[in-house]
Formats: C-alpha cells, sequence, structure tokens
C-alpha cells in the first residue's frame, strides 16, 4: 500500500490486488481506482478491461509467492515494467509463461533496497506528508517485546499491517 501511494503520487491509476479484504478496502480509502480480491476476479481481466484491451503499463509486486508474480506479467502490456519489491526469500521460485516475458518484452525489476538519493528523497516524501503512513501502522510493541512483534510481522492474516517496534516500556 506504500508503493501504490508512491505510484499514485507520480500520477499512477492503481489497481490494487489483495486476497485480504481488510486490505482492500485500505488500498480504496487510500486512492485505488480498482480493487481486485483475487480469489474471486482475474486480476489480467480487469486492467485489460480498464485499458481498453491493452494491459497495464507497469505492476508492483509487493506479495510474495508465485501468484502475484505471474498475475502481474498476464496483467501488464507488452515492454512493460514490472518491479518484483521484497521477494527476499531465497529459493522461492515462481513458475511462469516465459513468452509471455520474452515475446512481449516485459522488463522485470528485482528490488529490495533503493539508493541513498531514493532514500532522501523518501524522506522528503514522508517529512511532507504526502501519502499516509500512520494508516498502514497496525500494530505496536514495546522493544522488550521485539520478538513477538516480529511474529506478528510475519502474520498474513487480515487486519496486519505494519508493526512498529517503539522504546517504550508495556
Amino acid at each position: 500500500l506504500l508503493l501504490m501511494q508512491l505510484a499514485i503520487r507520480e500520477g499512477a491509476r492503481a489497481i490494487a490486488a489483495d486476497p485480504l479484504i481488510g486490505r482492500l478496502e485500505l488500498a480504496r480509502e487510500l486512492g485505488a481506482e480498482r480493487v481486485v480480491d483475487p480469489k474471486a476476479e482475474d486480476i489480467q481481466t480487469v486492467c485489460r478491461a480498464m485499458t481498453e484491451g491493452r494491459g497495464a503499463d507497469a505492476a508492483i509486486v509487493a506479495g510474495v509467492g508465485a501468484g502475484p508474480v505471474r498475475d502481474a506479467i498476464r496483467a501488464t502490456r507488452a515492454r512493460a515494467k514490472i518491479l518484483l519489491f521484497g521477494q527476499v526469500a531465497k529459493g522461492d521460485e515462481a513458475a511462469v509463461d516465459i513468452g509471455d516475458v520474452c515475446l512481449d518484452e516485459k522488463h522485470l525489476i528485482g528490488s529490495h533496497s533503493w539508493s541513498e538519493e531514493e532514500a532522501d528523497e523518501a524522506d522528503e516524501v514522508v517529512f511532507r506528508r504526502e501519502i499516509e503512513l500512520a494508516r498502514l501502522v497496525t500494530h505496536r510493541f514495546p522493544l522488550e517485546h521485539a520478538a513477538e512483534a516480529f511474529r506478528k510481522a510475519a502474520d498474513r492474516a487480515d487486519g496486519v499491517g505494519k508493526v512498529v517496534v517503539t522504546t517504550e516500556r508495556a
């Protein structure tokens, strides 16, 4: 949802896909033009319908697993850029139709971090409150409960967004 807000800030029309209803509701509130529950709707069909059959110009995949990567490849137009952000577990594999990538000349971009220059720009966006960060935080834990915080952050359940560890005492 953070990356979606940044894309909207840059002028993108956002379509958010997530199997968690609470996250879809928040995506809509944060500016998604359309939300898709991939268990109930096909993201490719939605993207093509919204783009006169072309497909999305770009996609950001911030979810884990093969499904979101495959969906992004199928939902984008030829020569689209697809950012795979935070796919950080070594050994995770995604079976894709390589023809969708090669014949349509799609650009898969892997990213785990950013440059110092990008971090400086991110700081400005945050400090100017150009995006809504506070609404993404769903849980706060004091430092002495950091282990519990990490377990909660790894929980992919509805209602779990960003988890913050603070230096305040419980």
